[in-house]
């Protein structure tokens, strides 16, 4: 019956630590096959949304302020500061900004974290509405999809942002200063390649 018991936990052993090879081998990876400048472009319109129902902000255009890839070549995490650009207020015109942006996203899980409170400012139909974005982690769902040419596309559709409206002149459109959300999103596609190289997650 012991040399039974003892068997069976030298199995049991064994699958747990096959488990985790297994685990470790399919990670995910950002790999880049060399160091140098990332650059950025919108495949889609940027949509934003503080909280749910509230005012939402679109930008077509994005590009980075920010992206090194440095040594080592292959990790779960890369930082970039996103520029966005062209925007308004959805369904109302008027003009939006958004203050550059400092993510790192992450392989595992697929997500990214916000490095730097954001600034979202939208003017329309005389509302001013200002809402920050404070630093937060590991928001999802981001995917990431290799294309051709060593490049990748993240696909964007994050739920569950943490925001304050910092200023407010219209309770209907913005909320009231100093009200506090967590059903914020943000959805979007965009490309990131390397310039003069490749980079891809796998």
């Amino acid at each position: 019956m012991r040399i039974t018991k003892m068997v069976g936990i030298a199995i049991a052993a064994v699958m747990a630590l096959s488990a985790v090879a297994a685990a470790s081998a399919s990670a995910e990876e950002f790999i880049a096959s060399k160091t140098g400048t990332l650059k950025a472009k919108a495949l889609s319109t940027q949509t934003f949304q503080t909280k749910s129902g509230g005012t939402t902000v679109v930008c077509t255009k994005l590009s980075l302020e920010k992206g090194e890839v440095v040594e080592p070549l292959k990790k779960k995490e890369q930082q970039a500061t996103v520029k966005y650009e062209t925007c308004e207020v959805e369904g109302l015109g008027g003009t939006a900004s958004i203050t550059p942006a400092n993510y790192t996203f992450l392989t595992e899980p697929a997500a990214a974290d916000v490095k730097e409170a954001i600034t979202i400012t939208a003017n329309a139909i005389g509302v001013v509405c200002k809402v920050s974005v404070g630093v937060q982690s590991a928001l999802k769902a981001i995917k990431y999809v290799n294309l051709a040419g060593g490049k990748v596309e993240i696909e964007a559709k994050v739920t569950g942002i943490s925001s304050t409206i910092v200023e407010s002149n219209s309770s209907f459109f913005c909320g009231s200063t100093g009200e506090k959300s967590s059903t914020g999103t943000y959805n979007g596609n965009s490309e990131v390649e390397l310039e003069g190289g490749t980079i891809e997650v796998k």
